[in-house]
């Protein structure tokens, strides 16, 4: 910060010192002038006037005088830069003026701690002995008065012997330092607001210069000979400079050719012309103006000269060296402009070759549109396949989970219990597969998403093992576990992830090896906190891999050679997905291998410890409640066209003790529910004749709430995009094929009776539950029961949300990323803090697309969100209808 000075008289040095200690940028100058004498500031100061000091330069604004009118009655010339603060009485500096006035008025004889400190002195420069000094003072004055600032102890003292010496009787006035400060800050704020303005100027100055600057760069490059960029030239230095004269010489391989300047006179002048071209380095300054040098700026050409600028009898000359390096910043323009203009063939040349280059890009551009749309197209047919085929092979899949899971809880042998977990084990691996198949796709699109469950790290291993394990055993390798004791049983976590990706490293190490054995190896480090580095290695004694063939190992559909396709079978796919799954948990995978003695693949993953015993798995045999269905009551409806998918839920249905009835399709469905009562609905998704979304939807529609089921969808679709559908349609749950027994426990266990219907609580066969619109009771209870409150957050909510939104989208179009997940986050807690659920996790999907930059997705979320504020404004203007009536 620039330091402000100000200077006082020896007679208030002290007080004013005090006061300024609390400003660092504050300085005191103290000047003694003689008041008896009437000897001037400006007398005293004449001598440090010197002009190698910068402190009394005449523009110096930062030095303000601090006086009564005996300092400041005549300024010389040489200081009319330095502010004066005058006042009439230098005791109005330090009390108000009425105090001061109203005792000069009683003939009181004013002094101040500083003038009092040195009483003797003044008294004899005045010229009075003792005798002299009380004639006067008697004659003229009542009283002396002591103006006590509290800075100097030993005023009293001295008042005494001033009042003793005079035989005039004194008073103290406390005046403290108050009113001086108020002086000094009003100096301090008017130098501040006086160098704010001089910054506001010099940056208006600066902007004004640079739009010129802008205005010149953009005509010169319209400008298409040299004649017409040096009239640009000319303009743009008069409208800054205003000069009276300017000079240009254009130099060609060392030789001028073109003279032009203003007046036309000064190129008849060849004393100066020649001066000009003598100018040594880039420019020169003189008092009245400058020279530039102007020099070719290619690469290789930087000394080639190729013109001269002389302006002359600048009507500005203090912002001489502003313009001088404005005129330099812009040497380099005039330099390409004065170039382009010479070579003005070879630029339409080159335009030529641009508008070519142009079309050309134009139509690969179209092409490559053409190619985008049918790349699209392609991925939404695999996608579709892909769903597809995942929905064919479920079907059957869930035939083998559900009855095998139904014969283990027959009476069977060890033997055939044993067979029975294998095919169940197998058909749940099966599942992994064709997960794995979406899981690539996933990758590709980058939508994979990781789990964080709890889980035994040691079960997740052995299951590993054991999915192996048969076929190790009957080619004779052995399957070594080393485990270090050194981490944690328990974490949290993909278990499914972690665990497919040892199978395939463990499925590849016995598939390529013949003889010896297998060695799972399993480290690990704390990383900080709760955070672990688990490092997996899956040892063989193999046919090995060559090293040049190593990169080949985790590219997609890619093996060593054909040989190994047709010898060992596979696609190619896991180890890319494998490596994928490591680097998605903060990982990576790599592989070390010798030709002929075996490979090792390596693996980390990083996963947060779990201080909490997990429950060892055990094998699945009692996964069913024969007393269920008397703890849970129901009558349930099973809506599906597969005779194999309505065998296997029926049957589990029948161990948990329900009979339920069976129809093939949703008119059947419908047409069942019109004869009878049922608690729960389950409705498979794709039927025909009408299927189960549109079954649900008309149900919706058409039954009376206290006759509403719990409909279940059930469905092979594997994306959330089927989830998302069925909830859309008016179903209230969901669970996937392959039927998970436990899951189709606990889906039962969440539904509730017809017959328990209460109108006032949650209904199960709400389209959208009312509470995930609005939840009252919730935005209540936060507010501590206060209803006006919440009607008038409500209000406010109502009123401001749409232009939030608003907001929301124009960040979307303007592609203005942080401003868009700034705005969907402040959407997302307002909306949170009102109880408007579908409103929170629809802000959720916005903002997690958009911090992936996932941006095609999010118009259609907002869309969403536009239509779930409009049914949460539709919903509680209908509520405070319903509460005032």
């Amino acid at each position: 910060m620039d330091t402000l000075y100000i200077m006082v008289c020896s007679h208030f040095t002290e007080e004013v010192e005090r006061v300024i200690s609390a400003f660092k940028y504050v300085k005191l100058i103290t000047y003694s002038p003689d008041c008896g004498k009437g000897v001037s500031f400006c007398e005293w100061i004449k001598p440090l006037l010197k002009d190698s000091d910068p402190l009394y330069r005449p523009d110096n604004k930062s030095i303000y005088v601090l006086g009564g009118a005996c300092c400041a009655k005549k300024l010389p010339e040489r200081l009319k830069g330095i502010n004066i603060h005058h006042v009439e009485q230098c005791f109005y500096l330090i009390a108000n003026k009425i105090t001061v006035d109203s005792y000069l008025l009683k003939r009181y004889y004013l002094v101040s701690q500083g003038w009092l400190k040195n009483w003797e002195s003044h008294l004899s420069v005045m010229g009075f002995d003792r005798q002299m000094a009380q004639e006067f003072f008697s004659e003229s004055v009542k009283k002396l008065l002591l103006l006590d600032t509290g800075i100097n102890n030993n005023s009293i003292e001295e008042i005494e012997k001033l009042s003793d010496y005079l035989s005039i009787p004194y008073e103290i006035l406390p005046v403290g330092l108050e009113h001086l400060e108020l002086v000094i800050i009003k100096i301090i704020q008017e130098w501040q607001e006086k160098k704010e303005k001089k910054i506001l100027a010099d940056v208006n100055r600066k902007l004004a210069d640079y739009s010129v600057i802008m205005e010149l760069t953009a005509e010169l490059g319209l400008a298409m000979s040299e004649d017409d960029i040096v009239e640009k030239i000319f303009e743009f230095f008069t409208i800054l400079f205003a000069p009276g004269e300017l000079l240009y010489i254009s130099m060609v391989d060392g030789n001028k050719t073109i003279l032009k300047s203003r007046p036309y006179s000064i190129i008849e002048d060849e004393k100066r012309v020649l001066e000009l071209l003598k100018l040594e380095g880039n420019y020169s300054s003189s008092d009245s103006g400058f020279r530039l040098k102007i020099k070719d700026q290619k690469p290789g050409r930087k000394d080639e000269i190729i013109g001269f600028i002389e302006i002359e009898a600048i009507s500005f000359p203090e912002y001489k060296e502003h313009y001088l390096n404005l005129a330099l910043n812009i040497l380099n323009v005039c330099s390409l402009a004065i170039l382009n203009a010479r070579f003005y063939e070879k630029v339409l040349e080159a335009k030529k070759q641009e508008e070519n280059a142009r079309i050309e890009a134009e139509n690969l551009n179209k092409k490559l549109e053409i190619l985008a749309a049918e790349a699209e197209k392609a991925s939404i047919a695999k996608g579709q396949f892909l769903a597809s085929m995942s929905h064919e092979i479920r079907t059957p899949l869930n035939a083998i989970t559900g009855l095998t899971a139904i014969l283990l809880n027959t009476s069977l042998d060890m033997e055939q219990k044993d067979f029975i977990e294998t095919i169940r084990v197998s058909g749940n691996i099966l599942l992994s597969l064709i997960n794995d198949i979406l899981d690539f796709s996933k990758i590709e699109a980058g939508r994979m998403e990781i789990e964080e469950e709890p889980f035994n790290l040691y079960d997740c291993i052995n299951e590993a093992v054991c999915l192996v394990k048969p076929e190790a055993i009957r080619k004779n390798i052995e399957v070594i576990i080393s485990f270090s004791s050194n981490i944690p049983l328990s974490f949290l976590g993909d278990i499914t992830r972690i665990r497919q990706i040892l199978v395939n490293l463990l499925n590849n190490a016995v598939k390529f090896t013949s003889e010896g054995h297998i060695d799972l190896s399993v480290t690990g480090k704390k990383l900080y906190d709760n955070i672990y580095e688990v490092e997996f290695s899956v040892h063989d004694t193999g046919i090995g891999i060559e090293e040049d063939k190593k990169d080949l190992l985790f590219k997609p559909f890619s093996q060593i050679d054909a040989s190994t396709t047709r010898k060992y079978g596979g696609t190619g796919l896991g180890l890319s997905i494998s490596k994928h799954l490591c680097e998605i948990m903060g990982g990576t995978m790599w592989v070390e291998s010798d030709t002929g003695k075996g490979s090792t693949f390596y693996f980390t993953v990083k996963i947060k410890d779990y201080n909490i015993e997990i429950e060892e798995k055990k094998s699945v045999t009692h996964i069913f409640e024969p007393e269920m269905a008397k703890n849970h009551p129901f009558k349930i409806l099973l809506a599906d066209d597969n005779p194999v998918n309505q065998k296997v839920l029926f049957n589990i249905l029948k161990h948990m003790g329900y009979m339920s009835d069976i129809v093939s399709n949703g008119i059947e469905a419908i047409d069942a529910l019109g004869s009878n009562t049922y608690d729960i609905i389950f409705m498979d998704v794709h039927m025909p004749h009408m299927d189960g979304m549109e079954a649900t939807k008309y149900i919706r529609e058409n039954w009376p709430k206290e006759r509403q089921p719990a409909i279940i969808a059930m469905t092979a679709g594997a994306l959330k995009e089927d989830r998302d559908l069925c909830f859309a349609s008016g179903m209230n749950d969901y669970i996937s094929k392959p039927i998970d027994i436990n899951k189709l426990r606990d889906v039962i266990v969440r539904c509730r009776r017809i017959d328990e219907y209460i109108p006032s609580e949650e209904i199960v066969c709400k389209t959208q539950k009312e509470y995930e619109i609005f939840d009252r009771k919730e935005l209540l209870d936060r507010m501590n029961g206060d209803e006006e409150l919440v009607k008038e957050l409500l209000e406010l909510f109502l009123n401001n949300a749409p232009l939030q939104i608003e907001v929301l989208k124009q960040a979307f179009n303007e592609r203005n990323l942080d401003l868009l997940i700034y705005q969907v986050h402040t959407i997302k807690g307002a909306s949170g803090n009102m109880g408007a659920k579908l409103l929170v996790d629809t802000s959720v999907a916005i903002e997690i697309r958009a911090r992936k930059g996932h941006m095609e997705e999010i118009p259609c979320l907002i869309e969403k969100l536009e239509e779930e504020f409009e049914k949460f404004k539709i919903f509680v203007k209908g509520e405070e209808y319903n509460r005032d009536a």
